[in-house]
């Protein structure tokens, strides 16, 4: 949604997506999708293990830093 919008608007004359800022912002984002997708997907795996599973620390801590991630 977001490279859709950056190669198809364009601003002084020059898609969005040529500028420097824009392509730093558009990977940043991808790096934290992928860091946010990843650190569920450990917690989830540590809780899908055979046997009782304490990730209480590990569950918080994925909260946390998507919902402060989802707000930069």
């Amino acid at each position: 949604m977001v490279v859709e919008h950056a190669t198809t608007r364009k601003q002084f004359n020059t898609k969005l997506s040529e500028f420097g800022l824009i392509q730093e912002k558009i990977a940043r984002m991808a790096m934290t999708a992928y860091a946010m997708e990843s650190m569920a997907y450990l917690t989830a795996g540590m809780l899908d293990r055979p046997g009782p599973q304490d990730c209480s620390v590990e569950a918080a801590m994925v909260k946390v830093s998507q919902c402060l991630k989802k707000y930069r």
